[in-house]
């Protein structure tokens, strides 16, 4: 499941998030971590995918954006700034092998944790004209592989402008990811 919260620019989508999160924590079952991965408008400590490699095939520009979040993931935790990520920074692995890896590093750098991931401007990872499906792919991909872990507890939530569209329809490699309003 993958929660979104879309509104107009300035009316508090990303800004609610936190709050949210904060509150959550005071409880024995709330969140333990709070990761926000910006993908635009954040005084330039936000990831980008290098667009001129983005994939005409659907299926592989989906794998693209699952190594894309498992690599802004791991920055985010190594203490990194957004950056542009490219195809050199990507693992050259298939869908499962990139979840167990995904998995496995998260179990691993915050055990027994209850993420909540911000995925904000969540359109913005990946917008390449005259490739709207493979875009969306790829953002089905990024936004989808964290709402799947399957051994570690996560929520995921992404904000924009305007409601998600196809990149939350379905998933090539699992079940089919359903969106929810926040």
């Amino acid at each position: 499941v993958v929660r979104y919260s879309a509104g107009p620019s300035g009316c508090g989508k990303s800004a609610s998030i936190l709050p949210a999160f904060l509150e959550s924590a005071k409880k024995p079952c709330g969140f333990t971590h709070y990761l926000h991965i910006a993908c635009n408008n954040n005084d330039g400590n936000y990831f980008m995918f290098d667009e001129a490699l983005l994939s005409t095939d659907d299926e592989e520009a989906e794998l693209q954006g699952m190594a894309f979040m498992f690599e802004c993931v791991k920055r985010l935790l190594n203490g990194e700034r957004g950056v542009l990520i490219s195809a050199d920074d990507l693992p050259d692995d298939n869908a499962a092998e990139l979840e167990k890896q995904i998995n496995d590093f998260l179990r691993d750098r915050l055990p027994k944790s209850r993420i909540l991931f911000h995925i904000d401007e969540h359109r913005k990872m990946c917008v390449k004209k005259g490739m709207e499906s493979q875009s969306a792919a790829f953002r089905r991909g990024a936004t989808s592989v964290l709402a799947t872990l399957p051994n570690v507890d996560a929520t995921v939530v992404a904000t924009y402008l305007e409601p998600p569209a196809a990149e939350f329809k379905t998933k090539t490699f699992g079940p089919v990811v359903c969106r929810f309003p926040v």
